[in-house]
């Protein structure tokens, strides 16, 4: 959860955590 919440906030790619 820890890098999805990192990506969400840095605006990353979500598609690339997610797979």
């Amino acid at each position: 959860v820890l890098a999805f919440e990192a990506g969400r906030k840095h605006k990353v790619r979500v598609n690339t955590i997610s797979a």
